[in-house]
C-alpha cells in the first residue's frame, strides 16, 4: 500500500516593504534641491553664454565696439547726445567698469576728421551761436537728430583747451580716453573746420566689468549645484524615490 505525499506548500509572496511617506522634511528636500539645480543651470548657462560672446564680439585690441555711424551735417560739426558718468569716490570710477573708450572715425571727404570729448557745459558754451546738427536719440528707426542754425565757431577745435581727449587728421583717427564721472559729449567736425561735415563713427570700451558679471554668474551656479544636489538626493533617498 503506497502512501501519498503531501504537495509542497508555496512560500508565501514577499512583503513589499512600507512606502515612505511625504514628510515635511522630504518635501523640503526634494523641491528645494530641484529649484537649487535649476537656479544653477540658468547661473551657469548665463555666465557661459556672456563668456563665449564676449570673446567672439571683442576686437584683435580688445574692445566691444558699435556698429559705425554716420555723422553728418550741413553745418560745421556734430555732436553726440550728452553722456552721464556717475562717480562714486575713489573706490567706484568710471574708468573701474568701462575701462578704456574709443573712438574711431573715417573721414568721408577730403577735409579730414576732428573728434573731440569734453564736459557738456564746456561743448555748449563753445558751439553757441554755431551752425551745427545735435543728436537726439538712436532708436530703431535710425538716428534722430536736430539742427542749429548759426555760423562759424569762433576758435578753431584744435585750439580749444577745455578737451578732455582729442585727435585730428586726414582718413581715419582714434581717440582713446580714460573716462571719469561728469556729463560727457563727443563733438565731430571736419579737420579743416570747414562744412559740411560727413564721416562715420564707431565707439567701443574695454568693459571690464563683463568680467565681473561673468565670473559672479558662473561662481553661483557653481554655489547652487553644490548645494542643490546633495539636497535633491537626500530628499529622494529619504521619500523612497530614485536618486538623481
Amino acid at each position: 500500500m503506497s502512501t501519498a505525499t503531501a504537495p509542497p506548500v508555496p512560500a508565501p509572496p514577499p512583503v513589499a516593504p512600507p512606502r515612505r511617506s511625504w514628510t515635511p522634511g522630504r518635501v523640503v528636500g526634494v523641491v528645494g534641491g530641484s529649484l537649487a539645480l535649476l537656479v544653477a543651470l540658468v547661473l551657469l548657462a548665463a555666465g557661459a553664454f556672456l563668456r563665449l560672446g564676449d570673446g567672439f564680439l571683442r576686437d584683435s585690441d580688445g574692445y566691444l565696439s558699435t556698429s559705425e555711424m554716420s555723422f553728418d551735417s550741413p553745418g560745421f560739426a556734430v555732436r553726440s547726445q550728452s553722456v552721464h558718468l556717475p562717480g562714486w569716490g575713489d573706490d567706484q570710477r568710471p574708468q573701474d567698469w568701462l575701462g578704456t573708450v574709443r573712438v574711431q572715425a573715417h573721414a568721408l571727404t577730403d577735409d579730414g576728421v576732428f573728434l573731440g570729448i569734453a564736459r557738456t557745459s564746456d561743448v555748449n558754451a563753445w558751439l553757441d551761436g554755431v551752425a551745427h546738427t545735435r543728436i537726439v536719440r538712436r532708436d530703431g528707426d535710425g538716428t534722430v537728430t536736430t539742427y542749429v542754425d548759426g555760423g562759424a565757431p569762433v576758435t578753431a577745435a584744435r585750439d580749444a583747451d577745455f578737451w578732455v581727449a582729442s585727435t585730428d587728421g586726414p582718413d581715419q583717427q582714434t581717440l582713446t580716453w580714460e573716462p571719469e564721472a561728469g556729463t560727457w559729449s563727443l563733438v565731430v567736425m571736419n579737420d579743416q573746420g570747414t562744412r559740411p561735415v560727413s564721416t562715420d563713427v564707431s565707439v567701443g570700451a574695454e568693459l571690464p566689468v563683463l568680467d565681473r558679471v561673468t565670473l559672479t554668474l558662473l561662481l553661483s551656479g557653481l554655489v547652487f549645484l553644490v548645494l542643490g544636489v546633495p539636497l535633491l538626493w537626500w530628499g529622494a533617498a529619504r521619500a523612497g524615490l530614485p536618486r538623481p
